[in-house]
């Protein structure tokens, strides 16, 4: 058995035993029938940027973060009386080079109960853009794909609580492009960013801003070592596991730890991006206008900045691990193709099935 299928083993063994271990909790109850929920989180972001430290800290875990390795999984368990709660968390590592593991939790199976968070480090704004855009243009990709293989009933909750999240933008909904699941922006190292020039500080913060309000996103700034910023994150994980209830307002100052709520901000707020008149006739969608501002003052880096160059990699060859490493790389490529192959599949039975 290869790497990537003991991976989805162990994943499948974990989500098996938070469910058992609800099922057994509720054989010692005799107070009536129980419900259960399930909820996921899928959380993606710059590598190195905190993504571990806020399931740490929501999970009330005070051990140092490990390295995350292709994609982990975790789960949450709450109860409510006779209701048990279980939220499975998945954590994808290494920034944008593993963007094709979305696929394994981003199914028809989970998607109307799913929640994107994307993490980005406030102190790399030269990987910001590149970052968010690879991630999200993936994401976005496969969850369109299990929304797709859904039938008519799920298709339409989903775009229900699309129009639900949007009710508050009133006319600036015409100029933006929702994202298909709820989303959550996180910038992290606050304690960090805010030492940096004002001027870049503004830059980075209205940009954020107008990409949470073009996609229909919620954003919030983060510091691990900022108690209250710390029990603001907790409290956005517990609203997406367990849908409590949170501070629905608005920090707009680049002075402070923005806080926004989706619809509580407006384009005419954020205002206009900072480049010449010029090029607002070249750029046809605004979010093109605002990458070119952005990127134009900082130059994004390739996306895969933390691999060793191809210098270093030609000076310390390890052909062994590197076949290695390839190979399993060709079998993630099978594995994600019979996935989709059996997916649709499954879909043509079941419309075949209907119109009989």
């Amino acid at each position: 058995m290869d790497i990537w299928s003991l991976a989805k083993e162990k994943l499948r063994e974990n989500e098996e035993q938070s469910l058992k271990s609800g099922e057994r909790s509720d054989e010692k109850s005799s107070q009536g029938p129980q419900q259960r929920s399930s909820t996921h989180i899928l959380i993606c972001g710059n590598s190195q940027s905190g993504k571990s430290t806020l399931v740490n800290k929501f999970l009330d875990k005070n051990e140092e973060a490990k390295e995350t390795i292709a994609l982990e999984y975790v789960y949450a368990r709450r109860t409510r009386g006779n209701n048990k709660d279980v939220c499975h968390i998945w954590e994808l590592a290494s920034g944008t080079k593993l963007a094709q593991l979305l696929a394994v939790p981003l199914v028809k199976e989970n998607i109307e109960s799913t929640s994107v968070v994307l993490v980005l480090d406030l102190t790399c704004p030269y990987e910001l853009w590149i970052t968010m855009e690879a991630l999200m243009s993936a994401a976005s990709r496969y969850a369109e794909a299990a929304i797709r293989n859904l039938d008519d009933r799920g298709q339409m909750a989903i775009r229900n609580r699309m129009t639900a999240r949007m009710l508050d933008y009133k006319e600036d909904a015409k100029m933006c492009s929702p994202f298909p699941i709820p989303l959550v922006i996180v910038g992290t190292k606050y304690d960090e960013f805010q030492n940096f020039d004002s001027e870049q500080r503004r830059r980075i913060c209205c940009t954020l801003r107008f990409i949470a309000h073009y996609y229909g996103a919620h954003l919030m700034f983060y510091s691990c070592y900022n108690e209250q910023l710390v029990k603001v994150g907790r409290s956005w994980f517990s609203h997406l596991a367990f849908g409590t209830s949170i501070f629905k307002g608005k920090i707009d100052d680049h002075n402070k730890p923005i806080y926004i709520v989706c619809g509580m901000d407006t384009f005419e707020s954020i205002g206009p991006p900072p480049i010449d008149t010029a090029s607002f006739s070249r750029a046809g969608q605004p979010i093109n206008l605002w990458k070119n501002a952005f990127c134009g003052h900082f130059e994004q880096k390739d996306r895969d900045i933390t691999d060793k160059s191809t210098d270093d990699q030609q000076l310390f060859r390890e052909p062994a691990i590197d076949n290695l490493v390839a190979q399993r790389e060709k079998d993630l490529e099978v594995y994600i193709k019979q996935k989709k192959d059996r997916q649709a599949a499954e879909a043509r039975a079941a419309q075949k099935l209907t119109s009989v």
